[in-house]
């Protein structure tokens, strides 16, 4: 653990998807990302994964991210890794966060609850993220 791997190629890509399973979804120009989460925190899938997205810095204008979940949305003038724990903890049974195209995150973090406890990472993926007639 703690190892990053850039992923440049649309196999490398593939690969990522393959990790994240149904976590990524790219949809009409929009790319959703979808974790789980409980009451008791993230909810991490035997061999599964959850996702922070972007890096602590990243900012981004009003109703370019929007954080889906069952009975509402939420819309966000920034958003962070911090952010997404809070609401996280809020206890929301499934939630995802849609990014309008042009605000799609520039790197993705995929890591345990583990390797996130000890600030590390799995595997980063870093550029534009692929459109959907890609695959």
């Amino acid at each position: 653990m703690g190892e990053q791997t850039e992923i440049k190629t649309r196999e490398e890509v593939a690969v990522l998807q393959k990790h994240l399973g149904d976590r990524v979804i790219i949809n009409n120009g929009h790319v959703d990302v979808q974790f789980q989460v409980s009451s008791h925190g993230i909810h991490v899938r035997p061999g599964g994964a959850m996702i922070m997205i972007l890096k602590e810095e990243a900012r981004y204008k009003h109703g370019d991210v929007t954080m889906h979940y069952e009975g509402g949305e939420r819309e966000y003038d920034a958003l962070s890794a911090t952010d997404l724990i809070s609401s996280v903890a809020e206890g929301r049974p499934t939630m995802y966060l849609r990014f309008k195209s042009e605000a799609a995150p520039s790197e993705v973090v995929v890591a345990s609850i583990d390797s996130v406890l000890n600030n590390e990472k799995l595997i980063k993926y870093n550029g534009t993220l692929p459109s959907p007639k890609d695959f």
